[in-house]
């Protein structure tokens, strides 16, 4: 993912997260604005790289969002590390209450795993897969987090991407 913009999505609840890639923010930007329901009530949406720089929307004159801009504030990875922890431990919680509900779900998609698994053997797998923001670096959870609900700067949504969506979060 050299050469490209890497931007992580954040609600300000930490319940909901989605990494972006573009070869520009504008088209980073563009792709953010086709999803129709990221918004939640009464939660901002705050943006940051890879390296840990926030980023904030750029409006044209007539207020219509053109772009992101990085903000002027030192890059603060450790931020971005608790933030994807903190989502982390929100989707883990919400599947550790709910392993055979997952194991029926990713029957239910054709998930070729699951036939040789038991719920619980699902879970595991699932929660292995999760970023691990305090044994990762960030390029490497975004890797993980992308492969998992990401949005590349065109968006096939595979049945993990859809689980978040099941479980609370909006986009």
């Amino acid at each position: 993912m050299e050469g490209v913009n890497r931007i992580f999505l954040f609600h300000s609840d930490n319940g909901f997260v989605h990494a972006f890639v573009g070869p520009t923010l504008t088209d980073v930007a563009t792709e953010i604005q086709k999803q129709t329901d990221i918004a939640k009530p009464n939660v901002g949406i705050e943006f940051f790289d890879t390296a840990g720089q926030r980023l904030t929307p750029e409006f044209g004159p007539d207020w219509t969002w053109k772009t992101l801009q990085r903000t002027a504030d030192d890059p603060d990875p450790a931020q971005v590390r608790r933030r994807l922890q903190a989502w982390v431990d929100h989707v883990s919680s919400h599947l550790r209450k709910e392993p055979v509900w997952l194991h029926e779900y990713l029957t239910q998609c054709g998930d070729i795993w699951v036939a040789q698994e038991s719920p619980g053997q699902s879970l595991t797998r699932i929660l292995d897969g999760l970023p691990q923001p305090g044994e990762e670096s960030i390029d490497d959870c975004f890797k993980n987090l992308h492969r998992l609900v990401g949005h590349p700067f065109f968006h096939l949504a595979d049945p993990l991407h859809n689980l978040w969506h099941l479980l609370g979060g909006t986009h």
